[in-house]
């Protein structure tokens, strides 16, 4: 049997979502657990910081039936437990809880601007981009927001006073109303502030005249 453990849990209108769960936790398992209170669907995701469950309902009623009571059972074929529900735990700072969004999209439309392109969803209140020169390891820098975090409505955002002459990666972080933030989404793929400048991997620092002899010498390798 496994110990006891505390999960976080976010109610949206059809589903929860979980987070904190074991790593070797299955989709059958969480099947099992929330299938008697109505349950049709669950699904596993895992990230840099753990494990996510979307658990799906056929409507808001069976959510707010099951966030609508403290105390539930779960059951198998070995044993019957207790699942209680306790009220948000807030920690300083943003508490990471929530699944991360995909890869934003990073383009070049002029000469020392980028545009970074999200996908929004309904849950945030609020994104953070950050940039940070590619394949260097280098520190993530927020990208000023009025605020402190991009409106729930905006799905990019623009980047001015960039050096053209090195390529950069983005990544995108989402608030919830709950004070929680999710994982950072993956880093985008590399771009240059410099139009129609596609970077080589390994060569991110290159000035654009070097970067297209570079290029040049990369594909004679690969040949």
């Amino acid at each position: 049997a496994r110990p006891d453990f505390q999960l976080d849990c976010h109610a949206l209108a059809d589903r929860i979502i979980l987070s904190g769960l074991p790593l070797d936790a299955n989709e059958a398992e969480l099947m099992a657990c929330f299938a008697k209170h109505g349950a049709t669907m669950t699904a596993l995701a895992s990230s840099q910081n753990g494990t996510f469950a979307s658990v799906g309902f056929p409507s808001p009623t069976e959510v707010v039936r099951f966030v609508g009571r403290s105390i539930h059972t779960v059951a198998d074929d070995k044993e019957t437990r207790l699942v209680r529900l306790l009220p948000c735990r807030r920690a300083g700072g943003c508490n990471t809880a929530l699944p991360g969004l995909p890869a934003p999209t990073l383009v070049s439309e002029e000469t020392g601007a980028l545009m970074v392109r999200w996908t929004p969803i309904v849950l945030a209140t609020g994104y953070t981009v950050e940039l940070r020169p590619a394949g260097q390891q280098a520190s993530w820098s927020v990208v000023e927001a009025p605020g402190g975090s991009f409106s729930k409505h905006a799905a990019s955002c623009r980047v001015s006073g960039l050096p053209t002459n090195v390529a950069f990666e983005a990544r995108v972080t989402y608030l919830a109303s709950c004070g929680c933030c999710s994982d950072a989404s993956d880093a985008s793929a590399w771009c240059m502030a410099f139009p129609n400048m596609a970077p080589t991997p390994g060569l991110g620092a290159a000035m654009p005249w070097q970067q297209q002899q570079l290029q040049q010498q990369h594909q004679q390798q690969q040949q």
